[in-house]
C-alpha cells in the first residue's frame, strides 16, 4: 500500500469548524434531552516533519493529517466515554458513536455495587488499548534488552500471551497514527512485540540497534523532562473476527469494562499495573449485559491478563499515548478469563 495513503486524508482536510459544530450540537442537544450533559472535542491537524542529516546528506520530509473525537456524557451517575483517532475522519464514525455513548450512558444509570473477586471480562476497545501504553515500561526497548532489563531480555521467543494476542509497533498499519521516520531520519517498520503470543522483537533507534548488533526499527523520541530513547510510537494489537457482542455472549457471569482510569505501573519486571474502572460498566449474566456496577479498583499483570484471552474484537478504536509525539494505541475489545476487581476487606481478627 502507498504509504502516502497512510498519511494524508482528503476527508480530514475537507473535516472543518462548521462539521465539528454540528456533531457537537447533536452531543450535547441530545444529552439535554434525556436530561444530561456532554463534554469532549472533535478536532484535526496537520503534523509536518522534516530532518536533514548533513554529515551524511540524508534528508525526509512528510505531513500527515490527523482527525480526533472524543465525548463524554453524563445522565445523573450514569456516564460514557469515547475516543478515537486516524489519518481519516471518516474512520471515526463519529454520528454513531455519539449515539452509542448516549445510550450508554443513560443505561449506565443506578449503578450498583460488584464485590471484589476474579471476574471473566470484556474489556472494551479502549480498555484494551490503555494496556499497551505500557510495552515502553515492560521492556520491549533496546535500551532495556541491550541492559538485560525486562521482558524481552529475560524470557524472548517464550509464549507468554495468548495466541491470539499479536501487538506490533507497526508504522506500516492503515489505523493509528502511523508516520515513516523517527527523528534520527531512520524510516519505520512493523516491529513485532508479541508475535502470537511469543516474544518477539524490540523497538531501537540508532545507538541501541548499534549495541544490539541490529539495524535500526525508526523509534528514536525526544519528549519533554526525558533524555531522548527509543520507544513504541504506533503500538496495534492486531484484530480478529469476532463483534463485541459475540465476545460479550461467550461470559456466562462476569463483567464488561468500557475503560480504566489513572493506570500507573506498579511493577514493570512483573508487568503490573494499577488503575480504576470508569464510565458504562456492566454486569454479564447468561452472555447479556444486564445492571451497570460501580467503578472498581483493580491491580493486575498485563503480561498474565493477556495470557487469558480466548477473544479478540474485529473493530479497533485508537487512543494517544501519554507524552509520545504522535503516538498512539489502537486495540480492539479483548475477552479475559480471570480479572481481578476491588480490595478484598481486611479479615478482622478473632
Amino acid at each position: 500500500m502507498d504509504s502516502g495513503a497512510l498519511l494524508w486524508g482528503e476527508d480530514t482536510v475537507g473535516w472543518d469548524v462548521g462539521s465539528h459544530v454540528a456533531l457537537a450540537d447533536q452531543a450535547m442537544s441530545s444529552a439535554g434531552q434525556l436530561g444530561g450533559v456532554a463534554a469532549g472535542m472533535f478536532g484535526r491537524a496537520v503534523t509536518e516533519v522534516a530532518f536533514h542529516d548533513r554529515e551524511d546528506a540524508v534528508s525526509s520530509y512528510a505531513a500527515a493529517t490527523e482527525a480526533q473525537g472524543s465525548l463524554t456524557v453524563r445522565v445523573d451517575d450514569g456516564s460514557s466515554h469515547w475516543m478515537d483517532m486516524s489519518r481519516s475522519s471518516e474512520r471515526l464514525y463519529a454520528p454513531g458513536a455519539i449515539e452509542r455513548t448516549l445510550r450508554e450512558a443513560s443505561d449506565s444509570r443506578n449503578r450498583q455495587s460488584l464485590p471484589p473477586g476474579q471476574y471473566d471480562v470484556v474489556l472494551g476497545a479502549l480498555a484494551a488499548g490503555e494496556l499497551l501504553e505500557f510495552f515502553g515500561e515492560f521492556g520491549f526497548t533496546g535500551s532495556d534488552k541491550s541492559a538485560g532489563v525486562g521482558t524481552p531480555a529475560a524470557r524472548a521467543g517464550e509464549q507468554i500471551a495468548s495466541e491470539l494476542v499479536s501487538v506490533h509497533d507497526d508504522a506500516t498499519a492503515d489505523v493509528g497514527l502511523p508516520f515513516p521516520f523517527d527523528f534520527q531520519g531512520v524510516r519505520k517498520q512493523d516491529v513485532p512485540l508479541l508475535n502470537r503470543g511469543r516474544v518477539a522483537d524490540v523497538v531501537t533507534d540508532r545507538e541501541t540497534a548499534f549495541a544490539l548488533g541490529t539495524a535500526p526499527t525508526g523509534n528514536f523520541h525526544i519528549a519533554r523532562e526525558e533524555a531522548p530513547h527509543a520507544i513504541p510510537m504506533n503500538v496495534v494489537l492486531r484484530q480478529a473476527n469476532s463483534s463485541e457482542l459475540e465476545l460479550i455472549a461467550g461470559i456466562e457471569r462476569g463483567v464488561y469494562l468500557q475503560r480504566f482510569w489513572y493506570t500507573r505501573t506498579v511493577d514493570p519486571t512483573r508487568s503490573i499495573i494499577t488503575g480504576v474502572t470508569r464510565d458504562a460498566c456492566f454486569m454479564i449474566e447468561n452472555g447479556r449485559l444486564t445492571f451497570p456496577v460501580e467503578s472498581q479498583r483493580f491491580t493486575v499483570s498485563v503480561l498474565d491478563s493477556l495470557a487469558r484471552v480466548d477473544g479478540v474484537g474485529s473493530t479497533s478504536l485508537s487512543q494517544p499515548l501519554m507524552n509520545v509525539f504522535n503516538g498512539s494505541a489502537t486495540a480492539p475489545p479483548i475477552r479475559v478469563r480471570g480479572f481481578a476487581l476491588g480490595t478484598p476487606p481486611v479479615a478482622r481478627e478473632s
